[in-house]
């Protein structure tokens, strides 16, 4: 409707309904003009009947996603350990814009003790 092209970075705080706001971006995820999506996950996930497992397979093909730290971004893939509906947010990176400079930008690192 606007006619944007590109977009840096959706924030996402929706009370549990987080999934599925970003799944109503379903068109510029295909398209890749979202670079990043930055999500919620709790018991208002639970509550909602989502899973982060969920979060996973929406952005597997396109988006490496990451936990949200204080130190920058944990790299990590699914595993149900994960499943725990604490309170965490996360980031989904498309993965054509992840080179060295935003690897050093966003402080991205494999997560330890986790896939």
């Amino acid at each position: 409707q606007y006619g944007l092209t590109h977009i840096d970075i959706v924030k996402v705080d929706a009370e549990g309904h987080d999934f599925d706001v970003i799944k109503g971006f379903h068109s510029a995820i295909e398209e890749g003009i979202i670079d990043m999506f930055q999500f919620e996950y709790n018991q208002f996930t639970l509550a909602a009947r989502r899973a982060l497992r969920d979060f996973f397979k929406l952005f597997a093909e396109r988006y490496l996603i990451c936990r949200l730290l204080p130190n920058g971004l944990e790299a990590c893939g699914y595993h149900p350990v994960l499943e725990n509906f604490g309170q965490s947010n996360w980031v989904a990176v498309r993965r054509g814009m992840i080179d060295a400079a935003a690897i050093r930008h966003f402080s991205i690192s494999a997560a330890k003790g986790l896939p």
